[in-house]
């Protein structure tokens, strides 16, 4: 399921990718999400987060399908106002790819993010998908929030 959203962001894109890429982001997000086992590295324009959620805190919704703990990398790659990344998710069938692209809008920066999620579960998975898009909307909202924290704080 193809997922596009633009949010303003109050910064330059350069502040922004910056951001998108930085272990202050990952902290805020992590701690939104409530996640606690997670690792954030930044090397040059790549930024690698490795998560482990317990199955418990997983929505009820995905308890239904997975029973164990769930482990993903989440990459990012900068490559001048675009930021690239692919969820690897272990041990459950779905694949997401995102883009993060900045552009100027005045004084701000628009950002618009384009996701690609596909859950390969029979009979069920566009389900699973639909409900994963209904939930975009006020986690960018969120995160939007926390990337102009991120950026007041590195400034």
């Amino acid at each position: 399921m193809q997922i596009t959203k633009k949010i303003t962001v109050e910064a330059t894109p350069e502040q922004v990718v910056a951001a998108l890429l930085s272990n202050e982001l990952a902290a805020k997000r992590m701690a939104m999400l409530g996640v606690t086992d997670y690792t954030h590295t930044v090397t040059g324009n790549v930024a690698t987060t490795t998560v482990a959620v317990p199955a418990q805190k997983l929505p009820s919704q995905a308890r239904t399908f997975v029973k164990n703990d769930v482990k993903a990398v989440i990459t990012g790659t900068a490559s001048g106002n675009v930021v690239a990344y692919n969820v690897d998710v272990k041990g459950v069938p779905v694949k997401i790819a995102m883009t993060a692209t900045a552009d100027a809008a005045g004084a701000a920066t628009s950002l618009l993010v384009d996701a690609d999620v596909a859950v390969k579960i029979p009979f069920v998975g566009a389900k699973v998908e639909k409900m994963a898009a209904r939930k975009v909307d006020g986690l960018l909202a969120k995160d939007a929030a926390l990337v102009t924290e991120t950026i007041k704080e590195m400034n």
